[in-house]
């Protein structure tokens, strides 16, 4: 069996750096905080291109130290991941769910529509989220979104509530009859 390893020490800088400051090396005040972040990121590219777009917008020391700081405590990368969720607004959070729950794999311009019909920015939203890489589009506008992301937005909606009606294999209707006090009728095929 093969053991996947993170990417070299001067790679994982490189491709943090590209997304924190828009250049290949760090700016030579954040250097160590730069190292720091690099070993708690562990060489994970995903790790890596998220934290450093939701660091390219801080520009004290303090707040990368107060992110770093977060970044140290959980071991998983879910947790760590999560920082970045965690970061955005309310209205992001929930763009975020509904990708990783119902959109991805689906058209850009229509899960806008939806967003957007729920009186939410569906568009600055998503803009958004491109900005902090959680999601990318190709250039078919189909929506991506890495695989350990989507798990945690799945984590995430299984414990709100409202809850979001996503899995395909569970029992809707099983769900609906004890959310509500309303039996639910039968499911009829259409034909």
């Amino acid at each position: 069996m093969y053991e996947l390893t993170g990417l070299p020490y001067l790679h994982s800088q490189e491709l943090f750096c590209l997304y924190a400051f828009c250049q290949p090396y760090p700016h030579p005040v954040f250097k160590d905080l730069v190292k720091k972040i690099l070993m708690a990121c562990d060489g994970l590219p995903l790790s890596l291109i998220v934290f450093g777009a939701l660091l390219s917008v801080y520009h004290d020391t303090s707040d990368w130290e107060a992110i770093l700081h977060r970044l140290k405590l959980p071991n998983d990368i879910k947790d760590k991941l999560k920082i970045s969720y965690d970061k955005l607004s309310e209205e992001e959070q929930q763009i975020f769910l509904d990708i990783a729950c119902f959109f991805r794999g689906k058209n850009k311009n229509s899960a806008i529509a939806v967003w957007n019909g729920s009186s939410w920015q569906g568009s600055l939203g998503f803009k958004n989220l491109q900005l902090k890489c959680l999601v990318k589009v190709d250039n078919q506008d189909v929506i991506h979104m890495h695989d350990h992301l989507r798990d945690l937005g799945r984590e995430i909606a299984e414990t709100q509530s409202p809850r979001r009606l996503w899995r395909a294999t569970g029992n809707i209707s099983d769900w609906l009859h004890q959310q509500s006090s309303v039996s639910p009728q039968p499911f009829k095929h259409l034909k």
